[in-house]
């Protein structure tokens, strides 16, 4: 990041001169020839008022701990500071992979981020006995390639049946594109609730959304482990389909996406090679209103 970037060179110039090609770095041991520098070092980067070399003092620290034998060397403040990058840096995770928003619902059902264990292991166990594991990712059924299925990622929904409570799939979106403004569609629905045009309801609920500017991600700022909310903003939904996957080709059909072309060599399929795939375009035009 080029704030970042920007913040870090100033602190070096501000602590050893325009010329140095030292490096910051604060690990805060205490049993290390270094400490008492670094203590001095942050002190002047936090105290100096200027945000820029605030940001670098943030983003420089790397300890995990904060140990009670440093409170004496820092003031509350300071302490505090410290302890809120340890924090975010523990926490980071969460928000680089979870899908944060809130649910949503359609005429039949209501898609919302899978929350609990329950959901994954449920979608696992449909892609194992649907029996349609291989068409839907072009891999042979294993556990290691099972285990490659997730649902912990920004833009995946869960989708239920408003009068059961039963999960009956998922859609989502990823390879989202923010300066090409494009996204590319995903879903599955389980073996027993095929044929009641629940992919469609769901893929168009979600599509409405986003072309609406409702989704958001999570995205990292310049002060390290810090994010904020981007809101997704789309104007054109991909679908690749594999040749081979009539199915999903009429579901894009049925929700507005429209053919554009056939990509040759598109698929690696495991034992078999290479297959064609089809390439559907979405837009806020096409869409068929849910």
């Amino acid at each position: 990041m080029k704030a970042r970037d920007k913040a870090y060179n100033k602190a070096v110039k501000t602590l050893f001169g325009p010329d140095s090609d030292e490096t910051i770095s604060f690990h805060f041991q205490k049993d290390s020839d270094s400490y008492s520098e670094q203590v001095t070092n942050f002190k002047r980067l936090f105290n100096s008022g200027d945000k820029e070399l605030q940001m670098a003092a943030w983003n420089c620290i790397s300890i995990w701990t904060f140990d009670d034998g440093m409170k004496d060397d820092f003031t509350e403040e300071e302490s505090r500071f410290i302890q809120d990058y340890i924090y975010c840096d523990k926490h980071w995770i969460n928000c680089r992979t979870e899908n944060l928003n809130a649910g949503f619902s359609s005429s039949r059902l209501i898609l919302r981020p899978a929350d609990d264990e329950h959901d994954l292991v449920l979608y696992r166990s449909h892609l194992k006995k649907d029996g349609d594991f291989k068409i839907y990712t072009g891999k042979k059924l294993t556990r290691d390639n099972l285990t490659l299925y997730d649902l912990n990622r920004p833009l995946c929904f869960c989708i239920f049946e408003k009068a059961t409570g039963n999960m009956v799939g998922i859609t989502g979106l990823y390879s989202y594109n923010n300066e090409r403004r494009i996204a590319t569609a995903e879903w599955y629905i389980f073996k027993p609730y095929r044929g009641k045009g629940y992919a469609k309801e769901a893929i168009t609920a979600l599509a409405a959304r986003a072309f609406a500017g409702k989704l958001f991600e999570m995205r990292e700022t310049a002060w390290r482990n810090q994010f904020r909310r981007h809101y997704v903003k789309i104007d054109m939904i991909r679908a690749d389909i594999r040749e081979k996957n009539i199915p999903s080709q009429k579901t894009a059909e049925s929700c507005g996406f429209v053919y554009q072309y056939s990509d040759h060599r598109h698929y690696v399929i495991e034992g078999e090679g290479l297959e064609d795939g089809k390439i559907y375009e979405l837009t806020p035009k096409t869409l068929i209103q849910p």
